[in-house]
């Protein structure tokens, strides 16, 4: 078993846009750049929050992040929300608000425990899997669940590949038994495990 959690974050293929990066002066991770360049050691360690309690939902209002930050961090990505006045964001809102404080280094994500992919993976497959695992360490800091839905819309924004490409690798990480279907779903979508989980 290999515990993967903050390092997950350095292996992501896309994070930020230049332009964005470059506005807040945060080194970020690019795979195919500057691999682990982003491992904030320093951070306190997060803890994981019970399910629906004041305590998560303290943590997620506590972040200094709007609508309006949150959604524009999801587009310079390529996912687009659209939330209506008065309407409960989706819980993919939550997932990049939290990733936008890792990024900017106000919390770093919770430990997942998996184990790793085979060497001669290829790139756009581990890009996929990491993001899955980095998403699981971000969901972790209000949500005790061990899995998650991931599908290739929020999968390929998510892990800095193409919607096409992240369909391909979550159906060979599926097949190598990596991605594991819970037998659940959230909204018709299957609920995800990572190979290896244990309770948070």
């Amino acid at each position: 078993m290999t515990e993967l959690g903050f390092d997950v974050a350095s292996d992501l293929l896309v994070c930020l846009r230049a332009e964005r990066a470059e506005a807040l002066e945060v080194p970020l991770p690019t795979l195919l750049v500057t691999p682990r360049a982003f491992t904030p050691r320093a951070l306190p360690t997060s803890r994981a929050l019970p399910l629906t309690t004041p305590s998560a939902d303290s943590f997620l209002r506590s972040l200094p992040y709007s609508v309006t930050d949150v959604l524009a961090r999801a587009r310079a990505a390529g996912y687009v929300m659209e939330i209506r006045h008065g309407e409960k964001p989706p819980a993919a809102f939550y997932a990049w608000k939290v990733r936008l404080a890792v990024e900017e280094r106000r919390v770093r994500p919770a430990p997942i425990d998996t184990v790793a992919l085979p060497a001669n993976t290829d790139v756009v497959t581990r890009a996929v899997w990491d993001g899955f695992v980095f998403l699981l360490g971000c969901k972790r800091l209000s949500l005790p669940a061990l899995g998650s839905t991931y599908s290739r819309e929020f999968a390929g924004p998510w892990s800095g590949v193409t919607v096409k490409q992240a369909r391909e690798a979550i159906t060979a990480l599926s097949r190598m038994r990596y991605l594991i279907d819970s037998g659940e779903k959230s909204a018709r979508a299957t609920i995800w495990l990572p190979r290896g989980a244990s309770a948070p």
